[in-house]
């Protein structure tokens, strides 16, 4: 069974009873997901880049345990209150993306809490072992052709902010959650961390058994933790590509 298709079975039995109630059901019982907000991994800059060769590495797979999505209102948005339910584990690094459950609540809103979990007990087929204890984990080569692998969880809450109120429900425009794994690895150095059995490994938390490398590794580990709330952003998606309409995102966190 393909990853997609466990986060898709396991998304929809969060999202009913997450939901409930609260959003019309299809026919078979299962709420609906309606392709309004979509979740994919982007890369913003040239060092670092998805799937095409980077001139400092290429990132391969994009694995993110996405929990909820906490939606709230504040000047000038209304008082008001929302959620998507949780997604689960994914690997946002193909070219397609994810769409995530509809909304429980429509209406505009200017605040995002995004739920980054770093504990699953259970795993897709094909997700890397990290995951039990880590929400992200990027794996690629270098540009002098090393595989790497970094397993992080976020150092601060992610909490995105729009400086306008952005529509949801039934008939809002199409919006994508983008990871940008550029702004992720912007500061790592591969050059200076030293591989371990042939591969550079950048955990965050410690994993039983295994060798994280020198400190260097653990500081890169650290700094993609503290810009993984920097790279999440909600971007417009009217085409519903899966990737930004635009530079400019509806919604960021504080820089």
């Amino acid at each position: 069974m393909s990853a997609r298709i466990t986060r898709l079975r396991n998304a929809l039995g969060l999202a009913v009873v997450a939901l409930g109630s609260a959003c019309a059901g299809t026919e078979t019982g299962n709420p609906p997901f309606s392709g309004e907000v979509s979740a994919n991994a982007i890369a913003t800059g040239s060092a670092v880049t998805l799937r095409s060769e980077g001139t400092v590495a290429t990132v391969q797979e994009v694995w993110v345990n996405l929990g909820q999505l906490e939606l709230g209102g504040a000047d000038p948005c209304a008082d008001a209150t929302g959620r998507i339910a949780p997604l689960g584990i994914d690997d946002h690094g193909g070219p397609e993306a994810a769409p995530l459950p509809a909304i429980d609540n429509g209406g505009g809103y200017c605040r995002f809490r995004v739920d980054l979990p770093d504990q699953a007990f259970e795993l897709p087929a094909g997700a890397p072992a990290a995951l039990s204890n880590h929400a992200v984990v990027l794996s690629g080569v270098t540009a002098s052709g090393i595989p790497f692998e970094a397993a992080v969880s976020p150092a601060t809450e992610v909490r995105l902010s729009a400086q306008a109120p952005v529509a949801f429900g039934a008939d809002a425009p199409r919006k994508v959650l983008a990871f940008d794994v550029s702004t992720w690895l912007e500061n790592v150095d591969f050059d200076a961390l030293e591989p371990v059995a042939g591969r550079i490994r950048l955990h965050s938390a410690s994993d039983e058994g295994t060798d994280a490398g020198t400190a260097e590794n653990e500081a890169a580990a650290r700094s993609i933790a503290e810009r993984l709330a920097r790279g999440i952003a909600l971007y417009p998606d009217e085409d519903g590509d899966g990737r930004p309409d635009s530079d400019i995102p509806l919604a960021e966190a504080a820089r």
